[in-house]
């Protein structure tokens, strides 16, 4: 006989409350278990034929998973970029329509050093061609900025910017 009880059963209290912290402690760790991890996301998004539509275009979404592990946010799970699928399940989401990823929400002072430039003011008034982050660091192959292979390392700016500032382009025409 457990020396706990003292040849006693226990109480009828005691066995409801270690049930009920059984059941928290599984309950707890539930959610953790049917997270959605990388492997979720690539185990479609790695395919190279993977497209969807955006503005009536078909463009790629595969993810190259060697590229992203390597870039900045390699550490980083997909929803914690992709906050609209946190908690989604139901895999394929061919019916969910991509939201935009915000950058501000860990990178809030530069967030607001953005919101403030011209590009940034160009956004939020709707003008046709404004940049958004992606637009100039890229989405799931960002390189620290002073890395040499950066896009924004500062001896490719300026090829950066004449991406769409070059003479004759359509943001030298519309602007």
């Amino acid at each position: 006989m457990n020396k706990l009880f003292q040849g006693q059963m226990p109480n009828c209290t005691f066995v409801k409350l270690a049930y009920l912290a059984g059941l928290c402690l599984i309950l707890s760790a539930a959610p953790m278990a049917m997270a959605q991890s990388n492997d979720d996301c690539l185990g479609c998004h790695d395919d190279t034929d993977l497209t969807l539509e955006r503005g009536g275009q078909e463009i790629s979404a595969y993810i190259d998973s060697d590229r992203l592990g390597s870039s900045v946010h390699g550490d980083l799970d997909c929803i914690d970029c992709h906050t609209y699928l946190d908690g989604f399940d139901d895999f394929p989401h061919d019916e969910l329509k991509p939201e935009k990823v915000e950058c501000s929400n860990c990178h809030d002072k530069i967030g607001e050093m953005y919101d403030e430039s011209l590009h940034g003011q160009a956004l939020a008034a709707g003008k046709k061609f404004a940049p958004e982050c992606w637009d100039c660091h890229g989405k799931h192959d960002i390189d620290h900025p002073t890395a040499r292979d950066s896009r924004v390392a500062k001896f490719k700016i300026p090829q950066l910017c004449g991406r769409c500032h070059k003479e004759g382009s359509p943001v030298d025409q519309t602007y």
